[in-house]
């Protein structure tokens, strides 16, 4: 079979002729050694697309290039940083509920209720995946989405300081909530719309809204099941029409709240972090038709485990899951994983016969 056949199949539950690589590659050895070449500033995106194509099945939009390490001030005086695969912004600071306030309705609720630049934004969208399909013509690649924007919402604020304006000004944040989903759901009806029929359309739509932590969700299940859910929801109903499969992420420990993901109707849940409490058995025996993704520990086990602890738990993960999992790291495969656990990960899912 091909990458594709391969997770087209997983995902409409047919057989397959071996489990599906899902991942993020963020290793400078592994690709290297998948690419066969030495990787430089000048070669990384070459030696990256050659790299993914060639052991991950399927992946998402976030492929990325190692940048050279630099700060940067940005104009409101925050700092940028970026050391090679990674790139962050302090967060935004305000002296009160009425500045965030403020800030929600220009910043967010205006812009994302704009549709000046709708049909240029898609446009733009779908050039940028005809080029990934250039590339890795082979690889299912989940197109990413915005989603519902608590995950975004709390990230740019640091969630100290977010979950004070919870509590002062929750009319807004919901009403940016809104927003963003109204505008979500536009851009994926957009979407079909303009691919219908054409050879660069999406097949699967990514969208990553971290909720929750070691232990448990950031946020009450109460809170996601007013304010999160229903929306997600829409969304994935959304996708559902355009006869899309719907991916969610979130790091952290989502037990309490795996019953809202299923009724919200999701198709595959991303990256199942074990070490935070998620349990690939019980997770599939208690949503036998939900498709895991991810799943091997990337804190502890794949940096610093032994190989043959990784095969170990590779099995584990394939037989607890009855094959309902397209494996890889629980989040990405990062500089600090050593290339011989990467290909131990790797090529024990490519062994293992179903």
């Amino acid at each position: 079979m091909t990458s594709m056949e391969r997770v087209n199949r997983l995902l409409n539950h047919d057989p397959v002729d071996r489990i599906p690589i899902f991942d993020l590659l963020r290793n400078d050895a592994a690709i290297e050694y998948y690419s066969g070449g030495k990787l430089t500033f000048e070669n990384a995106e070459d030696l990256v697309y050659k790299a993914v194509g060639k052991i991950l099945d399927s992946t998402r939009a976030s492929i990325k290039y190692p940048l050279p390490d630099k700060e940067t001030v940005l104009p409101d005086g925050r700092t940028n940083k970026q050391y090679r695969w990674t790139t962050w912004n302090e967060p935004i600071r305000f002296n009160d509920s009425d500045d965030y306030e403020a800030f929600l309705r220009t910043e967010h609720i205006a812009k994302d209720n704009d549709v000046s630049r709708l049909d240029e934004s898609i446009q733009n969208t779908i050039d940028r995946y005809a080029h990934l399909n250039e590339k890795i013509d082979d690889t299912y690649i989940f197109w990413s989405f915005g989603g519902v924007g608590l995950g975004y919402l709390h990230s740019e604020v640091g969630l100290d300081q977010f979950s004070y304006f919870m509590y002062d000004c929750p009319e807004v944040i919901s009403e940016a909530l809104e927003a963003k989903t109204e505008s979500c759901i536009r851009k994926i009806r957009l979407l079909s719309e303009k691919t219908r029929g054409k050879a660069v359309q999406p097949q699967g739509i990514f969208v990553a809204e971290d909720i929750a932590y070691k232990g448990t969700t950031m946020f009450s299940p109460d809170y996601l099941r007013a304010e999160f859910f229903p929306r997600l929801k829409r969304i994935v109903d959304e996708c559902h029409k355009a006869g899309w499969k719907f991916m969610f992420h979130s790091d952290g420990n989502l037990m309490r709240v795996l019953d809202d993901f299923v009724e919200a109707g999701i198709d595959i849940l991303n990256p199942i972090e074990t070490e935070a409490g998620m349990d690939i058995k019980e997770i599939h025996r208690r949503y036998p038709k939900l498709i895991m993704a991810g799943g091997i520990d990337v804190s502890n086990l794949l940096p610093f485990g032994k190989p043959e602890q990784i095969r170990d738990c590779v099995i584990k993960a394939i037989e607890d899951s009855e094959g309902k999992i397209m494996l890889g790291s629980s989040t990405e495969m990062h500089a600090g994983v050593p290339l011989e656990n990467v290909r131990a990960l790797y090529e024990t899912v490519i062994d293992y016969k179903l």
